[in-house]
């Protein structure tokens, strides 16, 4: 997926860096162009601090995720997820990071296997985020929360 999107990012690398934010925070594009983080509404100006760009290469990236169909499709559904790595445990939650080689096939599916055999049932599982393969164009993991 990464791949795809960068296609039409390969000249603008600040672009690029705005968009890596929206998929890590999974940040909405609005069909007015506007950011959001769920239901709240984030500014051109916060997303440019954080990255230490100007605010307007922002609003003209979600400006042309909205002209390419493709995009479109992807950054109006974002939404965001909580990641529990480090407070799961605090909610009552246990939590696996599973670190898998980007092409392997079935990895969540043996590890399931393995807590289904330690008598875990599969239903108490809380699902906190998955990220397997190439994600925002790095190697990344997949983690569950159990």
């Amino acid at each position: 997926m990464w791949a795809r999107i960068e296609e039409h990012l390969d000249e603008y690398p600040a672009r690029k860096r705005v968009v890596r934010l929206f998929l890590r925070y999974g940040l909405k594009v609005t069909e007015d162009a506007r950011i959001k983080c769920g239901d709240i509404e984030v500014s051109y100006t916060k997303i440019s601090k954080a990255l230490g760009i100007d605010r307007r290469v922002v609003k003209e990236t979600a400006t042309m995720i909205l002209k390419i169909p493709e995009l479109r499709e992807i950054f109006t559904r974002l939404e965001p997820t909580p990641h529990l790595k480090y407070a799961g445990r605090h909610l009552g939650y246990g939590v696996i990071e599973i670190e898998a080689e980007p092409r392997a096939v079935g990895m969540l599916a043996k590890v399931a296997s393995k807590i289904a055999e330690r008598g875990r049932k599969l239903y108490k599982f809380h699902c906190v985020s998955l990220c397997v393969g190439v994600c925002h164009g790095e190697a990344t993991h997949a983690e569950a929360g159990c």
